[in-house]
């Protein structure tokens, strides 16, 4: 396999902004299917934004350790 990418920041950016606007859709998308009531169309909404939260955070750590090399457990990569 090669080595690591270099670092884009336009690159991350839109990685991670493309990750937390695909789970606001989805959020979106299941309120529009469900049509639920004033408290559980909020806790609806509070589950899709904490996974957006979630999502945009995973995509950026992927994004950073593929850019930097580093191995999920935190080592360096051995060669």
């Amino acid at each position: 396999m090669s080595g690591p990418r270099e670092f884009s920041l336009g690159r991350h950016t839109g990685l991670v902004l493309g990750a937390a606007t695909l789970m606001l859709a989805v959020t979106t998308l299941v309120l529009w299917l469900l049509q639920p009531s004033g408290p559980v169309g909020l806790l609806v909404v509070a589950v899709g934004l904490v996974a957006t939260g979630v999502c945009a955070s995973l995509v950026a750590k992927a994004s950073v350790r593929r850019s930097f090399g580093e191995e999920p457990d935190g080592s360096e990569p051995s060669d």
